[in-house]
């Protein structure tokens, strides 16, 4: 049996009679049994499986079933989308059962889908049911009211036993035998099984392959349900049948995110995948350009579309914004078939565009197919291909059976041997259905499809459904089933009088419902219609699981009926559409629906029912209880409405729980209030929930010993120790008295009050090393009174805040300090401060509520009759330990885990300072407020979807999370009251516990689905609240980092007080809001703010209702953030949490932050360059304009040569002739290989006057790579010396020009034809692919950047020092800023190693004036001297300030950036010293730039975008590579002129205040190494192709205060182990600069449990470990060398024989750094040279030890001669002619 494999194109096979897919399968286990076939993709990452194990997973499958069904009985698979369903499924093909796909039972939605399970169960009689074992623990859960369910025999798969698949033998099995059952819906709501042979299967995927004619070595993506027939046969089955590698992936998967299908056609080269047309609507509609920008669709050669109808402007928008990720519109395949035809029935041509037809409409209408008349209107459709191989397609009268004429519409019939042999044990339908014969001829049977269409030639267009079935999302719907349950669900909705049918909506199929309404019970008819309509909703969302896009109810009598009385749904939707119907009630979606059944008033006081009552019996008292805890009028709350709605949110939800299992005994839980119950609801849920066993009591006892702390005081005190001068952890309110106040009256009130609470006299020493608690005696006086009646209110001020400041002694207290300024009789300040050990916002309303009734009391004479405190605060902490030691504490610790487990984000907020090594908790805080209009959408939005108003406004400081990180994984900290026992509520003392929520805001997430998900996180957490958060720190074992607090490092609080007396306005104190009011007792008290000095937190946002909407304060670390920023975020909050509760259903990332006003500045004044009038021409006319001006001034100097302007024209222009002569013009590129020097210099020139492209080829670049670039490149020709040719095997074809057979004649001046916007030079830069790119720079951009560079302050004159390489774009700025300026250009010597002594030497020797170097060069110049060199440029790194102080003293110091792709430099700034790390600067002249988020918006000043550069310089785009320019080149959204392009850099910066740019590192991983852009992509290629790895990450790593890079590589059989061995085989490959100085060898790379590479887990980079060839230094020489060397590198021991290059991984650089340091331990001079004539310690004390003491006043020219040539040789191990 010759079967197609992945290395043969698709052709026709003939299978012998007889075969089965198990025949498939075993031969494929017999030729490939380890090529691997399913890729399992989910959020854990992938899981791969061969055939070899995908038929032994089949035969344990098998030989377990065959012990319990025989052959031709039927199992139910009911597994999840993955590898145990694949499985399953061919196990039962392997035991000859017959499988019976069906969805696994929801178990949120156990009345929709059981019922349909058990019709399914009851038609094909199933036996037994496949399964997993998490499914399986469940099932008697599931089928508690379903005994036939529970009846089948339950299998799971996942769990048998080893070695079972030795134990199964073949069954005896045919083609004509069944191998699966594929239920479909049934039009009288009962699914029908369509029996499906191996024949059917077989036949129908030799159709797929021969249709799809995937190319050689094919690879699928699939995320179909394997449910149904697409997912099954097209991606299970299609895969082994023509041996496809495959991705599959769950459609929840998919639909969550549908980017992650996109992804894995990507990352995979996916060449066959596809879906229904929704899929392709969503993909466009879910993902951004900047997402789609990061895909490569390249490979996708098949994307097949079918099971809905497909539309064109579906196609045509995804192949539009998927264009610039590869995708190709000839890949659309569109296809048409159905389960009755096994699957496929027609299909297009691989590689041909889909065939598009336009039909007159009103044609159509009447099943005519013909192109549309003179103004008659049109609608276009896509034709689903041809009839593949030899199955027939007919098109026929569905009521006569005659064939019908070309042209006309009529339902579609197939013949062939996919056709299924009918339904199961429906004989009469199969006959209907399978039998159909055409009349007359009889010819037949046929399949009739029950689809309509037409044939225009042989291409098949699918109009309709005959029986208007629905298929929305690729899911087929009866519109009976769905009206039938619309007119069961109220009784104003008349029977058989509605209609559902679907409308496009943007492209995409929705379902409207319409209904007559005739309601009689006299109520109000609008009203009425609300509840009906939100009814129909909701039946239609739970039975069906569809959405409905409109409901609309109609008058009686209105609907469009047929004569005989049939509904019109055709009629129903065009009159919908038209908006003809006659409409009582309607709605669509967006518009919100609410239906309220009033209940009548309830008394407020009622007795509590006694326990065990019903529901009844219980309403009146929660209504009453329930009123006063929300704040409600008695008579307003109503019986069936949610709870939610009227504000229960989670601090008033633990009240009523509180209160609830103090009076009733019963304990619910906390999310079982928060889901939003109705009063009845929970009426009903306290009745049927049983009372708990009751705890222990545990009484209220006092212990003058030493006692625990907390987990959470434990944490506190070891914080405030860390920085016991923080004021962090104070909690301190200040307040005026405007009574008359009875001084000792309150005295002895607060005396009362410290008495009652243990906790406000504890202190907390520390004994034997341990933190503890005592609860001391109570003090004879706690007021300190104090006469302010002369104080003016700056001094009154400063007295409050001393004393809020001032720090608290833990161990011997006191930790409460009350103050009293008297200012008069009837004025009063007072000041009570509390450290946050012994309270939290929960006790400080106890302490108001009891000090105002102790107060009254005193004043009063009466004694205050105040609540019993339950327990103590140690019994308290003993009682949650003890419930932490047993099942409960487990599961907490379990939740906890799932949720935060493994690497956690940390928050990556764009800070003003550095952040300090400790963190210090200094602070501030900004007091802001949220208008009553946005408060009010803040509580009806949480009312609408069942949320709270913390819920809705913890969404909305995510969302603000996410925009000023860009992050979409965020952990936020908000506190809960830890208080979940009623014997709580009254204690005072530290109980507050943090929580930690987690939230994925993924690009496209609405505000909405943040919303749910926020929710159901808010929820959970509240179930789980009980654990410690300290103690699930300490068990997690996050990350630290010193300066940072761990797991989460912002903190969200809602904070309303559970006493109904004290919540608004003690709230408003909570925030420190300057006059809120508030009584205690008789006293009346207003708020004064305090002066906020500590910050737990990076950022902490408390928010509160008050009288005029929400208060908010914002509390920040100082350490991180000036106060103007935290202005802006507070400002930018608030217009966010506008905008997001205004629009929720937008995305949160399409939001705009910024106002009008700073919108304007960023796109303006900050955004534009200069306004300086551009240069016209091409770079020619500079030298030109120069050699005419001065002839005779110096042009350049290269060791004793020189030439002027005049002398370096000429030479220019000879060459050009030359050039000319060869054919080189505009566009034609001229390759340079040359060393640097004079001709370099010429040939530059020279170029450029003969129109050419200038591209740079230099000499010490690798051979392997100079060949690559110069087929690349493809030059005309290439100018070069006589021997350096060799270096470089150039393509047939290439001229070569050798400069100094150029000849002396001058023909006078060549006129250039290039023009501004012909390409002048083109850079290459590394690739991440693998491959350099080439950068192709235009005249205009070069002869901009020359305007700018007058602005530098370079005279004519003075000397420029040519630093860089010339393949690095800043020797293009060192030739224009000396032309442009007069200036002469300084060529240092080819191989000159120019660093440190050496570097300033050459500067001191020509005296030059100005230099453009990295800063890592920089970094090594010795200071001192140097007072000619006026001007420095500092780029291509980030420029420490350290550098600016050292060197911008007494010169002009300047700080630039700027990619190849802008034309060398966009922007820069001059440093002054003193003002720390430099900006990148302001834009250059005529250049724009722009700091936009994921969405192309821009941000505000401090957050972090990615940088965006436009104008003259930015590059034409990158040579030969349409794709990747067309992704980082795009399209200019603020542009005056049309056609503008944007370059998008990778880079991350973001604005400063005054208006210039900071550089905040790489959106991507490209790094910088010694200012030279390396692409890890390229260096991971060289890696794999060049040594054979596996598995190869390169990853950029510090050491010795140096970047360098480090390869983890997975070695394949060739890869060497040696790293020496390594390098040198890099070396052919690639620079210097980008071979890894560390290797380190994994057998993996390690996984985060997404499937994404843990870079926290690889380890560090380690010095090789000894071997038996390690000797380590004896002599005192050698070991001075060798310990000098460990100092410069960073890493010990270093041997006797290590190579400083190969073995240490040294650099120039560090040869500097090793220089210095062994020049010092010597005092003597160590040159260079030694390094690489001598690199190992052995050589190198040898050398030195045979020096003479070296002569004053000698010039080592010779050992610098040997630098160089020493240099180059590294650069080129194989020599200079590159053919050694």
């Amino acid at each position: 049996m010759q079967l197609p494999t992945r290395d043969t194109p698709a052709h026709a096979i003939s299978l012998p009679e007889g075969i089965t897919f198990v025949d498939v399968l075993r031969q494929r286990v017999r030729n490939q049994p380890e090529a691997r076939v399913f890729t399992f993709l989910d959020e854990d990452g992938e899981t791969h499986v061969t055939y070899r194990e995908l038929d032994e997973g089949a035969r344990a499958v098998a030989a377990s079933l065959r012990r319990h069904l025989a052959p031709g009985e039927r199992a139910l698979l009911l597994y999840p989308p993955g590898r145990e369903y694949v499985l399953g499924f061919l196990g039962c093909l392997y035991a000859g059962v017959i499988a019976v796909p069906a969805y696994p039972p929801d178990p949120s939605r156990l009345g929709r889908t059981l019922p349909r399970l058990q019709s399914l169960v009851a038609d094909c009689r199933a036996t037994a049911a496949l399964t997993t074992s998490a499914v399986l623990d469940m099932v008697g859960f599931l089928t508690e009211d379903a005994p036939d369910l529970r009846a089948l025999r339950w299998l799971a798969t996942d769990s048998l036993e080893p070695g079972a698949a030795d134990a199964w033998s073949a069954p005896s099995l045919s083609s004509d035998d069944l191998a699966f059952l594929q239920y479909t819906s049934g039009s009288t709501g009962t699914p029908k099984g369509v029996m499906l042979s191996h024949r059917n299967l077989l036949h129908n995927s030799g159709l797929i392959a021969l249709g799809f004619d995937a190319s050689p070595q094919p690879v699928g993506v699939i995320w179909l349900p394997p449910y149904h027939d697409m997912g099954l046969i097209g991606g299970i089955l299609q895969p082994l049948y023509r041996d496809i590698p495959t991705v599959l992936m769950s459609p929840l998967f998919f639909l969550q995110r549908p980017l992650r299908w996109l992804e894995a056609i990507s990352r995979h080269r996916g060449s066959v995948s596809g879906g229904p047309n929704f899929a392709y609507e969503l993909c466009v509609r879910k993902t951004t350009p900047e997402e789609r920008a990061a895909l490569d669709l390249r490979g996708w050669e098949v994307a097949f579309c079918g099971a809905e109808p497909i539309r064109q402007e579906t196609l045509e928008r995804f192949a539009e914004a998927f264009a610039p990720a590869g995708f190709r519109r000839e890949a659309f395949y569109p296809c048409y078939g159905l389960a009755e035809g096994t699957l496929i029935v027609s299909g297009g041509r691989r590689a041909e565009a889909p065939v598009a037809r336009r039909f007159e409409r009103e044609a159509l209408l009447r099943a005519e197919a013909r192109a549309p008349g003179e103004g008659a209107e049109g609608v276009t459709m896509i034709g689903c291909g041809q009839s593949l191989a030899e199955q027939e397609v007919r098109i026929v009268d569905p009521e006569t059976c005659a064939p019908c004429a070309p042209g006309r519409i009529g339902e579609i019939w197939v013949r062939g041997t996919s056709v299924a042999r009918g339904y199961w044990e429906r004989p009469e339908e199969t006959a209907r259905t399978f039998q159909a014969r055409l009349a007359g001829s009889g010819e037949g049977p046929f399949l009739r499809t029950g689809d309509l269409g037409v044939l225009d030639g042989r291409e098949l267009f699918v109009t309709g459904r005959r029986k208007d079935l629905l298929i929305i999302r690729g899911r087929n719907h009866y519109p009976q089933d769905i009206e039938l349950t619309v007119e069961r669900c109220d009784s104003g909705l008349r029977p058989g009088c509605g209609a559902a049918f679907s409308v496009d909506v943007n492209g995409e199929e929705q379902l409207v419902v319409v209904h007559e309404f005739a309601d009689r019970s006299g109520a109000d008819l609008e009203e009425r219609a609300r509840e009906a309509i939100a009814r129909i909703r909701q039946a239609v969302a739970e039975q069906h699981e569809l959405g409905a896009h409109a409901v609309v109810l109609l008058a009686p009598g209105s609907i469009p009926k047929t004569s005989s009385g049939k509904i019109q749904r055709h009629a129903c939707r065009t009159a919908f559409l038209e908006g003809s119907l006659e409409v009582v009630g309607s709605w669509r979606e967006g518009t919100p629906v609410s239906g309220v059944v009033n209940a009548g008033p309830v008394e407020a006081e009622v007795p509590v029912p006694p326990a065990g009552s019903g529901p009844e019996a219980l309403l009146p008292w929660l209504s009453s209880r329930l009123s006063r805890m929300l704040g409600v009028p008695s008579g307003e709350l109503e019986l069936d409405v949610p709870l939610t709605r009227y504000g229960l949110d989670s601090l008033r939800s633990m009240e009523v729980q509180g209160g609830i299992e103090t009076a009733l005994g019963v304990r619910l839980p906390i999310t079982c209030l928060l889901q939003g119950p109705s009063l009845r609801e929970l009426a009903a849920r306290i009745a049927e929930r049983p009372s708990p066993e009751a705890e222990v009591p545990l009484a209220p006892e006092e212990s003058a010993g030493p006692l625990p702390l907390s987990d959470g005081q434990r944490a506190l005190w070891f914080l405030q120790r860390m920085a016991p001068e923080s004021t962090a952890y104070h909690v301190v309110r200040a307040v005026r008295i405007h009574s008359r106040l009875d001084v000792a009256a309150l005295e002895r009130a607060f005396l009362a009050l410290v008495a009652r609470h243990p906790s406000l006299r504890a202190v907390f020493p520390e004994e034997q090393g341990i933190p503890v608690q005592r609860f001391v005696e109570p003090p004879r006086s706690v007021l300190l009174v104090e006469d302010a009646s002369g104080w003016s209110e700056a001094q009154l001020a400063a007295r409050l805040d001393a004393e809020a400041h001032r720090p608290f002694d833990l161990m011997n207290g006191p930790l409460m300090r009350v103050l009293l300024l008297t200012r008069g009789p009837d004025e009063h300040v007072l000041l009570l401060a509390l450290h946050h050990l012994i309270t939290d916002f929960w006790s400080l309303g106890l302490m108001v509520e009891e000090l105002g009734a102790l107060y009254s009391a005193e004043t009063g004479g009466a004694p205050a009759v105040l609540p019993a405190i339950a327990l103590s605060p140690s019994a308290a902490t003993r009682a949650l330990s003890a419930r932490l030691a047993g099942p409960r504490g487990e599961t907490l610790r379990s939740f906890w885990r799932s949720r935060l487990g493994g690497e956690l984000p940390v928050l990556a907020l764009p800070t003003d300072r550095p952040r300090p090594r400790l963190q210090s908790f200094r602070g501030a805080s900004l007091a802001f407020q949220v208008g009553p209009e946005t408060t009010a959408r803040v509580k009806a939005l949480a009312r609408e979807h069942g949320a709270t108003p913390y819920m809705v406004l913890l969404a909305a400081f995510l969302s603000f999370l996410r925009r000023y990180t860009g992050q979409e994984d965020l952990v936020v900290g908000s506190p809960t009251a830890g208080r979940s026992r009623p014997e709580l509520s009254r204690l005072v003392g530290y109980l507050v516990n943090p929580v930690a929520l987690r939230a994925s805001l993924s690009p496209g997430l609405t505000f909405l689905e943040l919303l749910s998900q926020v929710r159901q996180t808010v929820l959970e957490a509240l179930e789980h609240q009980d654990m410690p958060f300290a103690r699930l720190v300490e068990q997690l074992q996050p990350a630290r980092e010193p300066g940072r607090s761990p797991v989460f490092q912002s903190m969200f609080v809602l904070q309303r007080a559970h006493l109904p007396e004290t919540g608004g306005s003690l709230a408003a104190f909570a925030l420190g809001e300057k006059g809120a009011r508030m009584r205690l007792g008789a006293l009346e008290l207003e708020s004064l703010p305090l002066a906020q000095r500590g910050s737990a937190f990076e950022l902490s946002l408390t928010m509160a209702e008050t009288g005029d909407g929400l208060g908010a304060s914002l509390e920040y670390c100082t350490d991180l953030f000036e106060a103007s920023t935290a202005s802006r975020m507070a400002r930018h909050f608030t217009s966010l949490l506008e905008g997001l509760v205004r629009a929720p259903e937008r995305p949160v990332e399409a939001l705009e932050l910024l106002d009008e006003e700073e919108r304007a500045t960023v796109l303006g004044a900050w955004s534009e360059g200069p306004r300086d009038a551009e240069e016209p021409g091409s770079l020619a006319e500079l030298l030109a304009r120069r050699a005419q001006a001065r002839p005779e001034a110096e042009a350049l100097v290269c060791g004793a040569e020189r030439l002027s302007y005049g002398e370096l024209a000429a030479r220019a222009r000879r060459l050009a002739h030359r050039l000319r002569r060869e054919g080189v013009g505009p566009e034609v590129r001229v390759g340079m290989l040359l060393e640097k020097s004079v001709d370099a210099v010429v040939a530059f020139w020279g170029i450029q006057l003969a129109g050419g492209v200038y591209v740079p080829m230099e000499l010490a670049q690798p051979r392997e790579r100079l060949e690559w670039l110069v087929e690349d490149a493809r030059p005309r020709v290439v100018v070069t010396r006589a021997g350096m040719e060799e270096r470089c095997r150039l393509p047939e074809g290439v001229r070569v020009v050798r400069i100094e057979e150029v000849g002396e004649e001058d023909a006078g001046p060549p006129v250039s034809e290039a023009r501004s916007e012909n390409a002048a030079y083109i850079i290459y830069t590394s690739g991440s692919t693998g491959r350099p790119k080439g950068v192709e720079v235009t005249h205009r951009g070069a002869l901009n950047l020359a305007v700018a560079l007058r602005r530098l302050g370079v005279e004519e004159g003075e000397r420029v020092l040519q630093l860089s390489p010339l393949g690095f774009d800043i020797s293009v700025w060192d030739y224009l800023l000396a032309v442009t300026l007069g200036a002469s250009v300084v060529v240092p010597p080819a191989g000159e190693v120019l660093v440190g002594e050496a570097l300033k030497r050459l500067l001191e020797e020509h005296r030059v004036a100005a230099v453009t170097m990295t800063p890592s060069v920089l970094g090594t110049l010795p200071q001192g001297g140097l007072e000619h060199l006026r001007v420095m440029v500092s780029g291509a790194e980030v420029c420490p300030a350290e550098l600016v102080e050292r060197w911008a003293p007494g010169r002009r110091f300047y700080n630039g950036y700027g990619p190849t792709e802008i034309t060398v430099c966009a922007t820069w700034t001059e440093c002054t010293p003193g003002q720390g790390a430099p900006p990148i600067g302001r834009p250059l002249a005529n250049v724009q730039t722009y700091v936009l988020d994921g969405a192309m918006r821009p941000v505000p000043p401090g957050v972090a975008g990615e940088l965006y550069i436009g104008g003259p310089g930015v590059a034409r785009g990158y040579l030969g590579r349409p794709e990747l320019t067309a992704e980082r080149f795009v399209p200019h959204p603020f542009a005056r002129e049309p056609g503008a392009r944007l370059y998008r850099t990778g880079d991350v910066v973001r604005w400063r205040v005054d208006g210039s740019l900071d550089f905040l590192g790489r959106a991507d991983a490209q790094v910088k190494l010694r200012g030279m852009r390396v692409e890890p992509g390229e260096v991971e290629f060289a890696l794999r192709e060049v040594l054979g790895a596996r598995q190869a990450l390169v990853r950029p790593w510090k050491a010795a205060g140096e970047t360098r890079l480090a390869a983890y590589v997975v070695p394949g059989e060739a890869t060497p182990r040696d790293a020496r061995e390594a390098r040198a085989r890099l070396r052919q490959r690639l620079p210097e600069h980008m071979v890894p100085a560390s290797f380190v060898l994994l057998e993996a790379l390690p996984l985060s449990p997404t499937g994404k590479v843990d870079v926290r887990a690889l380890p560090p980079p380690q010095p090789p470990e000894r071997d038996a060839s390690f000797v380590p230094p004896r002599a005192p020489l050698e070991v001075t060398i060798a310990r000098t060397w460990e100092q410069a590198l960073g890493r010990e021991p270093v041997g006797l024989h290590d190579h400083f290059f190969d073995d240490l991984g040294g650099s120039s650089l560090t040869v500097v750094r090793a220089c210095a340091l062994l020049r010092e331990e010597l005092k003597q001079d160590v040159p260079i040279t030694h390094f690489f004539e001598h690199p190992t310690v052995q050589a190198l004390a040898k050398r030195l030890g045979q020096m003479p003491a070296p002569q004053a006043g000698t010039t080592q020219h010779q050992d610098r001669a040997e630098a160089r040539r020493q240099a180059l040789q590294r650069r080129n191990p194989r020599g200079t002619r590159g053919n050694g």
